[in-house]
């Protein structure tokens, strides 16, 4: 059992997510190469945040420096938790289109998330790496919970407030319609943070091999549902 989980942690790391980075840089650049104004340089920010996490992801596994481990795994969970944050300006961006202190929101957000996030990265003790019979990342309760935390707070609920500012703003149905979509990718998204924090906590051999498969699929689906959601209307 403990091979096969080994296995799937592997395989998901060196086949599924080096697949997603692709098709995420690809979902990007199709962005980008649509129209080039605020909302896309946003929305493909989310893309190539993950895209970059994932690599970094890949880059750890093989090293035998537990320092060394620490520091990349580190950057690489900043980088995808990175993410987020531009799904949350996007929206503020649909809500304060023209007006003169959009740039203000934007800085004052993103300074109170990327600090917060570093402290919450930084704790002593958080993340330690096991060797099971490769080296993975250990989570201690404390820091899964002051994750939760972090998530909840910053990422779920911002969207949440300015999602639904959104949807009542809409009066066309086949909008609100595409909104819906855009929303299920994006609880669906936390769903997978929530998942992958506790997957960095357990020692459920049974629930982290089985959701090292099943997260794969969500992320997919989630990320699909943004793009879809979005993209034609960017």
């Amino acid at each position: 059992m403990l091979l096969q989980n080994d296995f799937a942690r592997i395989l998901t790391i060196y086949l599924t997510q080096l697949i997603f980075t692709g098709i995420f840089l690809i979902i990007a650049y199709k962005i980008l190469k649509r129209n080039r104004n605020r909302l896309t340089l946003t929305l493909s920010g989310f893309y190539f945040s993950l895209s970059i996490g994932f690599i970094l992801n890949a880059v750890y596994p093989p090293l035998d420096n537990e320092l060394l481990m620490s520091i990349i795994y580190i950057i690489a969970a900043y980088v995808v938790l990175l993410s987020p944050i531009f799904l949350v300006l996007f929206n503020i961006n649909l809500l304060q289109a023209g007006k003169e202190n959009l740039l203000r929101k934007w800085a004052s957000y993103i300074i109170l998330y990327t600090f917060s996030l570093i402290i919450c990265l930084n704790i002593p003790g958080g993340i330690t790496f096991v060797k099971d019979p490769n080296w993975r990342p250990k989570f201690a309760l404390e820091f899964l919970i002051v994750l939760y935390f972090f998530i909840t707070i910053f990422m779920l609920s911002p969207f949440i407030i300015t999602s639904l500012k959104l949807y009542k703003g809409f009066e066309d149905v086949k909008l609100k319609k595409k909104l819906g979509y855009y929303f299920l990718g994006i609880f669906g998204f936390a769903f997978t943070l929530y998942g992958m924090v506790y997957y960095n906590y357990s020692n459920d051999l049974l629930f982290r091999s089985i959701w090292s498969i099943t997260t794969s699929v969500i992320t997919l689906l989630c990320v699909g549902l943004i793009y879809y959601a979005w993209v034609h209307r960017l």
